[in-house]
């Protein structure tokens, strides 16, 4: 977790949850069976079958009452975040580590070594919609 300049909180975590997309009223007062994704989301569905998991990365309101951005992160195999930055600026960093070989992505700077079965990922979000440019 972290705070940005704005006072908005940004979380990565990882869950293997289908997909809902997130309305103003739908705030369940218990823990949502389904991942809350954002109609702006960089990835608005599961991408992977049952059981597996994905880095999601969600925007919440200084008060804790709505998501402004949530997304799902990764390709079609495990993907798991272990850390997240925000700087001055407002920019989201998010590192973990996947098993996909469809990860998204843009201007790489290394593309999938042959062989392995693992990756690190580090993945920018703009602080300026939309936010994964």
């Amino acid at each position: 977790m972290a705070v940005d300049p704005t006072g908005d909180v940004w979380v990565a975590g990882e869950n293997d949850a289908d997909g809902i997309q997130y309305t103003s009223t739908y705030c369940p007062v218990e823990a949502p069976q389904k991942f809350p994704y954002t109609k702006n989301a960089l990835i608005p569905s599961h991408p992977g079958a049952e059981g597996v998991i994905h880095a999601t990365v969600m925007r919440i309101a200084p008060n804790g009452h709505s998501l402004s951005y949530s997304t799902y992160l990764g390709g079609t195999q495990n993907d798991r975040s272990y850390g997240l930055a925000v700087d001055r600026f407002g920019n989201v960093v998010v590192s973990g580590v996947t098993s996909s070989l469809d990860f998204p992505l843009k201007n790489p700077v290394q593309g999938w070594p042959p062989g392995s079965i693992q990756n690190a990922f580090v993945t920018k979000f703009s602080s300026h919609w939309p936010y994964w440019w």
